[in-house]
């Protein structure tokens, strides 16, 4: 079922977790033999990746998972919320994926059986329900929540005042933890598609210029393009991730995009070749958002010669005269963020691999 949404589907439809949950059950006690290939059924690991960090790509698994820890033996309850909440926490698009697939109601869960659980399991269980909860919490989750404040038969549960800390951590998020919107850009298809300008806007002076802002944020692992043959996540994945692709009518214009090492390239395409300039002294693969302008300015309307400045999170990174392709065309047809439009050209700089598999990024 690894990478196959319809599989899952299918072994939904015709199987169902609870099934699979039963079979487990009867096959033999529990034991972490038989909960870490779940684990990695969640994670979506093939046979031959044996190593690297593992990231959440179905919920499904974890929700069985979830629904089986209060059955455990307290050591096992122990160690399989622990995997969870570090499976959950692996990246950025773990994370993601936990939020979208409604990991939170099967942690609410857990949380009302807390007579059958151990305070271990139950301190990562709601350190993680905090953890999600800043980022995305719906409103019947919100209320499941509330109502575990409930007392019962006139005693609170023992678990009210962390979980009153959760509510309150979530209320009152500090920090650069991350953007609450933005675009998931992921897959190696996704992509944003600007409207094409038929003519460059127009300048007072005899200038023109190009400005590219944004926010960003690079998983430091790496999104497979190959969802039906994952490769082994710890070694990063080699092909490039387009941040910007804006080209012409006569397939010339500016782009930039990440190299599997995570450094920044900006470049343009004028009709005498591909000029590049690499940000070797800045990787950006961290897990972290950044804020990035890339200014392009030329001497003259009619002239290629330009300059091109650099900014990474407010610094002035690097500074090159950079030829500046033709303006004059009539139309802009090919405009596109966080992906490469049809004239983009695969150019590969000696000092960076760029090949298989795109990274998992975000842009606001």
């Amino acid at each position: 079922m690894a990478g196959s949404q319809s599989a899952k589907e299918v072994f939904t439809e015709k199987f169902g977790y609870e099934l699979l949950h039963q079979h487990l059950q009867s096959a033999c006690p529990p034991c972490r033999a038989l909960l870490q290939p779940i684990i990695e059924m969640a994670a979506e690991r093939g046979l031959t990746d044996i190593s690297g960090p593992l990231v959440l790509r179905n919920v499904a698994p974890v929700t069985m998972l979830l629904n089986w820890l209060p059955d455990l033996p307290c050591n096992l309850q122990i160690w399989l919320a622990a995997a969870i909440s570090v499976l959950c926490r692996s990246s950025m698009l773990s994370r993601n994926v936990a939020c979208t697939g409604d990991l939170m109601t099967p942690l609410l869960y857990v949380l009302t059986q807390f007579e059958r659980l151990h305070a271990n399991a139950a301190a990562y269980i709601l350190d993680l329900i905090e953890y999600l909860g800043m980022y995305s919490i719906a409103s019947p989750q919100l209320r499941q929540l509330i109502g575990l404040f409930r007392p019962i038969d006139g005693h609170q549960p023992p678990y009210t005042t962390r979980l009153m800390q959760a509510l309150e951590g979530m209320a009152h998020k500090s920090g650069l933890q991350g953007a609450l919107h933005y675009f998931d850009l992921c897959h190696a298809e996704a992509g944003i598609d600007m409207p094409s300008l038929r003519r460059w806007p127009s300048s007072r002076t005899s200038r023109f210029y190009f400005t590219f802002h944004a926010w960003f944020c690079i998983d430091n692992l790496w999104e497979v393009t190959n969802s039906s043959h994952p490769t082994n996540l710890s070694q990063p994945n080699k092909r490039r991730k387009q941040l910007y692709s804006f080209y012409n009518s006569s397939d010339t214009g500016f782009e930039a995009f990440f190299t599997s090492a995570g450094v920044l390239v900006v470049a343009v395409c004028t009709k005498s070749g591909f000029l590049s300039v690499a940000m070797d002294k800045h990787p950006v693969v961290d897990s972290h958002w950044h804020c990035v302008d890339v200014v392009h300015q030329s001497t003259s309307r009619l002239s290629s010669r330009g300059q091109l400045c650099v900014y990474i999170d407010g610094k002035l990174c690097k500074t090159a005269d950079l030829r500046c392709p033709s303006i004059t065309e009539k139309s802009w047809s090919s405009c596109h963020i966080g992906r490469g439009g049809k004239q983009t050209i695969a150019a590969y700089l000696p000092s960076s691999r760029t090949s298989s598999a795109a990274s998992t990024s975000s842009v606001t």
